[in-house]
């Protein structure tokens, strides 16, 4: 792949800015299962039911980007990444375009690992009623 062509495909979909599967498949799961845990956990507050829940969600997903968006892009959701990736496989203009598509399943398989793991994690602690 050419930069220009790197370029291109980032502006469709995440890549790695260092590529080790495990790690980041690891990096997508982490992200993945802190987004979901922490807007599962916001309806056992006060401001669950308010508004300022929005903020909250806000302030999480800016974190998480800013922690985690270096490693791989932080895709959090497997619909974040996939279809834009399609689009660019199809339609960008170029003879010399790749979507790393060897890349493709971890910002599928990691979101969807993590926020599986989340509602596990979060259906087994004991909330007070």
């Amino acid at each position: 792949a050419t930069p220009d062509n790197d370029v291109k495909r980032g502006c469709y979909c995440t890549s790695p800015s260092i590529r080790n599967t495990g790690l980041n498949l690891y990096s997508e799961i982490v992200d993945s299962f802190i987004l979901m845990f922490a807007i599962l956990g916001i309806g056992q507050t006060v401001a669950g039911d308010s508004a300022l829940n929005y903020v909250f969600i806000w302030a999480i997903i800016t974190g998480i980007g800013t922690a985690f968006g270096g490693v791989t892009g932080y895709s959090m959701n497997a619909a974040r990444d996939l279809p834009p990736r399609i689009v660019f496989a199809l339609f960008c203009p170029g003879e010399n375009k790749d979507a790393d598509w060897g890349y493709a399943w971890i910002p599928v398989v990691g979101p969807i690992c993590g926020t599986v793991l989340a509602a596990l994690v979060y259906a087994v602690l004991p909330f007070p009623a």
